[in-house]
């Protein structure tokens, strides 16, 4: 990485080494949490703008033929009960839960 300089727009001032590396190692992290919501069956766009209040889903839930985003321990717990008192009641009900 020595014969690469990345300098910022409208600025004289360039990475150093250092910087360049933390850069890099940042990128990569984000490369890999993009494929693993991907991974997951959810397009990095689309996870991006399920943004609520400053956060974003932890989980998803497949119910029936329904996807839905869940985005709290308590809120995946509160859906997991009422869907297994639904199940009881009709037990061809599907329900599948995942974090994201």
């Amino acid at each position: 990485m020595s014969d690469l300089l990345l300098r910022r727009a409208k600025s004289q001032n360039s990475y150093d080494k250092d910087q360049m590396e933390k850069l890099l190692e940042t990128i990569l992290e984000i490369e890999s949490f993009i494929t693993s919501v991907e991974r997951k069956g959810v397009p990095f766009r689309e996870f991006v703008a399920l943004r609520q209040a400053n956060r974003y889903p932890r989980y998803q839930a497949a119910l029936g033929d329904k996807i839905q985003f869940l985005y709290s321990e308590e809120e995946l717990l509160f859906i997991e009960e009422r869907e297994r008192r639904t199940a009881e009641a009709d037990p061809r009900r599907d329900a599948r839960f995942d974090s994201s």
